[in-house]
């Protein structure tokens, strides 16, 4: 049986970015059944060991005759500009780590030295308004209405096909193009060994007595910093609690300053970008990881998945994709005018339960081991390889580190009598809250709903049309909607 032959474009470390690690992660097993060129731009990687059937090679170099497939590995940001003009002309699938490549379309424009192109595109797009957003883009201003205008339509018409991480993703990318052939295959992962707290605090020279609260992923304005920030300062008239912001920090966001505004530089620690096993440790340390976005790009985000696999609770924003994590594996926290008031409230809960703590934890990690396996993801990539190329390629052999365990739903009738949500208008009272009755039943109804007690987790989170392992690929395009 022949093996097929991938040009694979990815960044690789020491380019800091998720899509680095993801790459890292999956191509040695990938390359167990196919033969994986990975063209990188102008680098050696730092990580990633070079086999028999897995090289590197400078992108400069790239033949489209050398391959079966491309598969292009983009997100939106500028690590990835080197591989949009051979994703144009040689189309292959495209792997969309973010629905809303804008930005990176920006940096592509500012590098060829001709931004004029990309307001004319803006304008041809999404005719007055995309011109007007272009504008401001070019005075210097980062209006969140880009948002409203993607670009990645540019990328995913050009391609044979499209591969995105959730239905929220698939939904927004065949809206855009109706006709494009988008499958839909879980973010997968290793599964990382359980870590003891205080192990891990003493690795990190942390106190044990204080309640740490961790956010490991780039640091920009879309992440809610600001928001977590003051949720911190309220939170430390009552609790001594500390934060750990470990990832990039973008030039657009003042951390820094605002960090010192709120008086909280004892008590805030930014080691900057970590590798993926500092961020374990650190993960493994915390009592809570905050994982908070809005607006979003449309991203599966890679340090959701991590988090909740070190088998701590997550707190969420209410949006995108992170909808579709079941409630009692996650904390969803709504983006509205209650969102600060919601967080405070629901760390403080936290930070005073630890048994709560560590039931969400452990739902969280038995979440990822059913829904994010590395054997779901690798044999999805498998199936839709050959749904392109027409070619039968096996699956790896793969030796998962846990037994899946099902999840089963929870009685729905015992989550009213949660004492969890009786006690937590109380909970809100103490922390001084109390006087806006409407707070006290929108956060008593969201705890119902939420069932964080019990766990209200769904066994059926995948759609029948998702790819998921089995070799019965199904096409999610316009045949569906």
């Amino acid at each position: 049986m022949a093996r097929p032959r991938i040009a694979w474009f990815s960044p690789l470390q020491p380019v800091e970015s998720g899509i680095s690690l993801y790459s890292e992660d999956i191509l040695p097993v990938l390359s167990r059944v196919m033969d994986i060129d990975v063209y990188v731009e102008g680098y050696r990687p730092s990580a990633l060991v070079e086999t028999d059937s897995l090289h590197v090679h400078d992108a400069s170099t790239f033949s489209a005759g050398s391959c079966d497939l491309a598969v292009y590995q983009v997100g939106n940001s500028p690590a990835h500009i080197y591989m949009i003009p051979d994703a144009e002309r040689h189309p292959g699938l495209l792997v969309l780590h973010d629905t809303m490549l804008n930005h990176l379309f920006i940096q592509e424009a500012a590098r060829n030295g001709n931004l004029l192109s990309y307001r004319d595109e803006m304008a041809r797009r999404y005719d007055d308004d995309g011109a007007s957003a272009a504008d401001r883009v070019l005075r210097g201003q980062a209006p969140d209405d880009l948002f409203r205008f993607p670009m990645s339509e540019r990328l995913v018409d050009a391609s044979r096909a499209t591969l995105v991480h959730s239905h929220f993703a698939r939904n927004q990318t065949l809206e855009r193009s109706p006709s494009a052939a988008v499958y839909r295959v879980p973010h997968g992962l290793y599964l990382p060994d359980n870590v003891d707290r205080e192990k891990a605090r003493h690795s990190l020279g942390i106190p044990t007595d204080q309640f740490l609260i961790a956010s490991i992923s780039h640091i920009n304005p879309h992440k809610r910093i600001d928001v977590v920030l003051r949720a911190l300062k309220e939170l430390r008239r009552t609790i001594p609690a500390r934060l750990i912001l470990a990832g990039s920090v973008s030039p657009m966001f003042p951390l820094g300053r605002m960090v010192n505004h709120l008086g909280l530089d004892q008590v805030v620690e930014t080691p900057g970008y970590v590798s993926d096993p500092e961020a374990r440790l650190i993960a493994a340390a915390a009592d809570v990881i905050v994982n908070l976005r809005y607006p979003t790009a449309g991203e599966t985000s890679g340090s959701l998945l991590h988090a909740m696999a070190a088998g701590r609770p997550v707190l969420v924003s209410q949006t995108g994709s992170f909808t579709e994590v079941p409630a009692g594996t996650v904390v969803p926290v709504p983006v509205d005018a209650l969102e600060l008031e919601t967080l405070v409230a629901y760390l403080a809960k936290l930070a005073a339960d630890p048994e709560l703590r560590v039931d969400l934890g452990r739902r969280a990690r038995r979440f990822i081991e059913q829904e994010h396996s590395l054997s779901r993801w690798v044999n999805g990539y498998v199936d839709v390889i050959s749904e392109v190329t027409g070619m039968d390629v096996p699956y790896p052999e793969i030796e998962e580190s846990f037994e899946p365990v099902p999840i089963r739903p929870a009685d729905a009738s015992g989550v009213a009598d949660d004492p969890l949500n009786q006690s937590l208008a109380r909970d809100i009272a103490e922390l001084g809250l109390g006087g806006n009755e409407a707070l006290l039943r929108d956060l008593a109804s969201a705890r119902v709903e939420l069932g964080l007690g019990v766990g209200k987790i769904s066994s059926e989170s995948s759609d029948p049309d998702s790819i998921s392992g089995g070799k019965d690929v199904e096409r999610t395009d316009q045949s569906d909607q």
